[in-house]
């Protein structure tokens, strides 16, 4: 039932359903060992084997989405059933991938507020983390580029796009506010790189395989992450950034326009976010207008135009039309409020008739079929 609603892209019902699953198999018992092997038919231990391990899967994909606390923790699961069952190379680096996952999710939520301090100790040992789970699988898992004509496996491109969701969700923190991006450049300036290497892959995939057109609701969450933490590299350090994402901003709304008949969060996107393909001009046209007026007024204007926050207070003179109607955010928050507010409009659903839980997001299984 949840894998249904996660093809429809009812994400919340998606949610709620595998919550209330997660929630009966701890209480079961499916996450002991002991369970398992009461089951005397080799075959009704697998079958309870596989519905422990994609459920805890599922779930923690749903947390990651959503930013909620999951009910199967890696302390509940006993460690010997990560290895019963023989699993192939496939399965055995998804279940790694949840097991970071689960630690990326404690990583972000560790922050009370925004404006709390970053641990860049743990954020450096996640990214190294997340690189060292990359390089150990086989030659033939992995993704590095895409030239004309050759053949990319699915499982290729889902384990990729595992591997840059994770990594642009730890290092999006940085590129909150302009005054972090200032202060811990070298971690914003591959925040970015991550975030263009995102968008530069998806749209090879999309040119030269049917991967995405496939299946475009899976794809879409590394979409929707790494466009996000490029829009807030734009709008919170726009005279360090711009110049250097113009292609992957083309890229990104190309793709929403794209993909936004598919999906209805991507739809409501596209109607809100099309006015930014000005976005290039508008800059030029304001960083020329602040340099003329910098010329005229001398060391004081000098002086303004590079304290931190000038980027940052450029949003309201560029996109007003993007401004919350709602809420009165801090410019800072704004770059995550574009996207954050298209996503809580389709939050508001009814609950589930007979089950109902919590969590939206969904995993979709290495070949396609969630």
């Amino acid at each position: 039932m949840a894998l249904y609603y996660y093809h429809l892209d009812e994400e919340v019902r998606t949610g709620r359903i595998i919550g209330f699953a997660a929630r009966l198999c701890l209480e079961m018992g499916l996450h002991r060992r002991a369970t398992v092997n009461s089951f005397a038919n080799l075959e009704e231990q697998a079958a309870t084997l596989r519905t422990i391990l994609c459920v805890y899967m599922l779930e923690r994909r749903t947390s990651l989405g959503q930013g909620i606390p999951f009910y199967i923790q890696d302390c509940h699961i006993d460690p010997p059933l990560f290895a019963m069952g023989g699993h192939d190379a496939v399965t055995t680096a998804l279940l790694d991938w949840t097991k970071l996952a689960g630690k990326t999710w404690h990583a972000l939520n560790s922050q009370a507020e925004k404006e709390s301090a970053i641990n860049f100790d743990e954020l450096d040992y996640l990214d190294y983390q997340i690189g060292q789970w990359y390089q150990h699988l086989s030659d033939d898992l992995k993704l590095e580029s895409i030239q004309p004509g050759q053949e990319v496996r699915h499982v290729q491109a889902v384990l990729f796009l595992r591997k840059s969701h994770l990594y642009n969700l730890i290092y999006r923190p940085v590129l909150q506010s302009s005054t972090r991006i200032t202060q811990h450049q070298r971690h914003a300036h591959k925040a970015a790189a991550i975030a263009k290497e995102s968008l530069q892959m998806l749209s090879s995939l999309n040119e030269n395989t049917g991967i995405i057109k496939r299946n475009p609701l899976f794809f879409k969450h590394l979409f929707l992450t790494a466009f996000g933490n490029l829009l807030l590299a734009v709008v919170n350090a726009s005279s360090i950034f711009c110049d250097n994402v113009k292609v992957e901003f083309d890229i990104a709304l190309d793709m929403i326009r794209m993909l936004s008949n598919r999906s209805p969060l991507l739809m409501a996107l596209w109607k809100r976010l099309q006015g930014l393909r000005r976005l290039r001009s508008q800059l030029s046209n304001y960083s020329a207008t602040t340099a003329s007026s910098s010329n005229g007024q001398g060391e004081e204007a000098q002086s303004l135009d590079c304290s931190p926050d000038a980027d940052a207070m450029m949003f309201d003179e560029l996109f007003p039309a993007l401004q919350p109607d709602a809420m009165d955010m801090p410019v800072d928050n704004l770059g995550d409020t574009i996207v954050r507010d298209q996503l809580n409009g389709f939050f508001d659903l009814p609950p589930v008739s007979g089950s109902g839980t919590r969590s939206d997001w969904v995993l979709a299984t290495w070949d396609g079929s969630t």
